[in-house]
């Protein structure tokens, strides 16, 4: 509230919940936003829930204990999965921020260039 008027809060919506990921959620709740997240990981749900945030869950990731807590690469059918995740959440958010990481290989393309065009004017 300002003594311009009510502004609506902040929508975020991060993807990744690693030390960046996490460091996100907390800065972002610092400033008043609405935070969802989302991570392969079920690992780290009670990390978001503990800085403020919303844990987004999808049936399917795979896990490795092998992979010593870090993210590993995703079937083909569990990416469809994720996708239409984003479809649904970007309509509304106000920040996506991509924090994905996978160690020793490329990051991966979370987002397409269509569901960016779908999303609000000045969302970033």
């Amino acid at each position: 509230m300002s003594a311009a008027g009510y502004n609506k809060t902040c929508k975020s919506f991060n993807l990744g919940a690693g030390v960046a990921g996490l460091q996100a959620v907390a800065i972002a709740r610092k400033l008043g936003a609405v935070v969802e997240v989302f991570d392969v990981r079920s690992a780290v749900k009670e990390e978001v829930k503990s800085l403020g945030g919303k844990f987004i869950e999808v049936e399917g990731a795979q896990e490795e204990a092998s992979a010593g807590g870090y993210a590993v690469e995703q079937t083909e059918e569990f990416r469809k999965k994720q996708l239409q995740l984003y479809r649904i959440m970007h309509k509304n958010t106000d920040v996506i921020i991509c924090t994905a990481q996978i160690p020793g290989k490329k990051a991966p393309i979370l987002f397409q260039k269509i569901p960016l065009d779908q999303m609000k004017a000045g969302s970033l």
